[in-house]
């Protein structure tokens, strides 16, 4: 009892109230430009990010939790890869041995 009425003084309900309204008012700013990243389907022939500069061919083969992907690369490895390091590609499919 004691420690309630310690902690709450009269500016802690209007401080609530600030920063609420400071946290809907960001969350307008950054839902303007927030896209929602489209799922790519198991099969679809993707190019997935290894290196700086090294994207290669690889088809998904399942998806993860989390925007993850799990990809088959061309040379037969296989690869867990999140969204940002995996893109659409237009291109015929992969053959793999």
């Amino acid at each position: 009892m004691l420690a309630e009425c310690v902690l709450s003084t009269p500016s802690t309900k209007t401080a609530n109230t600030v920063l609420t309204a400071a946290t809907h008012r960001q969350a307008i700013y950054y839902n303007r430009s927030a896209k929602e990243h489209e799922k790519l389907p198991v099969g679809q022939i993707v190019r997935v990010r290894l290196d700086d500069k090294d994207w290669r061919k690889a088809e998904v083969t399942q998806q993860l939790p989390y925007r993850a992907y799990m990809v088959k690369i061309a040379n037969g490895s296989t690869s867990h890869c999140t969204s940002r390091h995996v893109h659409f590609s237009n291109e015929p499919s992969v053959i793999i041995k």
